[in-house]
């Protein structure tokens, strides 16, 4: 397998920060990529997202805070708190550039405005998760945060980073931009240096902090590849983590093609509803949780104490909310279960050896498959009665082109 990640450092940034540019669908974004190219001598021209079949259009340029950017962004000017999901990506760009500018006016001015890192995953990674069941976007999502917070506590213990990342997939692999803020929260300086040939043997000299980056982002892709392998973990994965419904894909059914191979394709289509059903069900629990936890992040963040007995209360009701979800989240694992085993039952169904199977009408129709690329230029039709016809990927039986002209061979590249 191929390095499933690839982490590098681009220079160091003295230009002035803007979020816009993790937006993959901003103008910021596609003239600068126009402007690489053309300096390149190419022409830009963007993947196009439907090439990702587990990807919808309205998860296209999100922008993420993290770090102790996270409660500062979703703290209103009325001591309320608003979570990144019930923002518009217009104001969350607008919040994150302001808080940005705030913290950088706390402190002395530095020429570098910000670090900016690349997460790219492999393709051969990414299909190994999708072909599990996982959604390779939020698997990047937990790569790049559980990385950035490895780094946090191994250099600045205690003193949190401010990052914000945006994903792109308008390359060949799906790929991470992360800008990191220079300063910490309390104000200490942030690097990604490399380690110097002269510092190796000085346990006081330069620290290879972008290699620690990359060896941390390395044990968590093997957990991923492990955790892919096994669909018993994958399941208790849905069934246990609090964000599983955002991890898991539930494939799409080309209901056509199902509908003309069985009519059983009602079945189907009755159990992908019931998983939107759950989907939206766990959505509006969530929903609950995330605002009650706004109240209480507010309040700390304002400085504000609850009594003990009401925080002793207000714990029990979580723990209460988190055992629904959890029931809720069980239930949909096992209905995807059986949605996907009948969904790839039939979808072998529908490539029988030569029959091919036409939404057209209620009933299969049954025909032979014309050979592809043969040596000699030989058609077959449904009047010829040919015992193992050609089907596409597979080798062609033999045939004689005529008579005492010897025997060939049809063989598909």
């Amino acid at each position: 397998m191929k390095q499933p990640i690839l982490i590098k450092k681009s220079k160091t940034w003295t230009d002035e920060f803007s979020p816009d540019y993790l937006d993959e669908l901003s103008d910021l974004k596609f003239e600068a990529d126009t402007i690489h190219a053309m300096k390149e001598g190419k022409t830009y021209t963007p993947k196009p997202w439907q090439a990702y079949e587990y990807l919808d259009k309205d998860k296209l340029g999100l922008v993420i805070a993290e770090g102790f950017f996270y409660a500062k962004v979703g703290l209103n000017p009325d001591g309320t708190f608003t979570h990144q999901q019930d923002m518009t990506p217009e104001q969350l760009k607008e919040r994150i550039l302001r808080e940005w500018r705030s913290h950088d006016a706390r402190y002395p001015k530095l020429q570098t405005t910000h670090h900016r890192l690349i997460f790219s995953l492999s393709n051969e990674f990414r299909d190994k998760m999708t072909a599990a069941g996982l959604n390779p976007d939020e698997v990047l999502k937990s790569i790049v945060v559980k990385t950035m917070r490895n780094y946090s506590d191994n250099f600045h213990p205690g003193d949190p980073l401010g990052y914000c990342f945006g994903l792109h997939h308008d390359t060949d692999n799906l790929h991470a931009h992360v800008f990191v803020h220079p300063r910490t929260r309390d104000g200490e300086r942030v690097g990604f240096s490399n380690q110097l040939a002269r510092y190796r043997h000085n346990w006081n000299g330069q620290k290879d902090k972008l290699g620690f980056v990359k060896k941390s982002a390395d044990v968590q892709i093997n957990q991923w590849l492990k955790r892919a392998a096994d669909p018993e973990a994958v399941a208790k994965f849905a069934r246990e983590h609090l964000r599983s419904e955002e991890f898991m894909i539930t494939p799409k059914m080309d209901v056509p093609k199902v509908k003309a191979f069985d009519h059983s394709w009602e079945m189907l289509k009755f159990q992908r509803e019931q998983i939107a059903k759950l989907d939206k069900q766990i959505a509006e629990e969530k929903m609950a949780m995330r605002k009650s936890r706004a109240d209480g992040m507010a309040k700390r963040l304002l400085g504000i104490r609850s009594n003990v007995w009401i925080r002793l209360t207000e714990e029990v009701f979580k723990e209460i909310k988190w055992t629904k979800v959890r029931a809720l989240q069980a239930k949909r694992v096992e209905m995807r279960q059986f949605y996907v085993a009948g969904l790839q039952k039939r979808k072998k169904q529908l490539r029988p050896t030569g029959r091919v199977f036409f939404a057209g009408g209620d009933e299969p129709t049954e025909t032979l498959v014309p050979s592809q690329k043969l040596k000699t230029k030989v058609y077959q039709s449904p009047s010829q009665k040919i015992k193992n016809p050609i089907v596409p990927g597979a080798i062609g039986p033999k045939f004689s082109s005529g008579p005492k002209q010897g025997i060939k061979k049809g063989i598909n590249p």
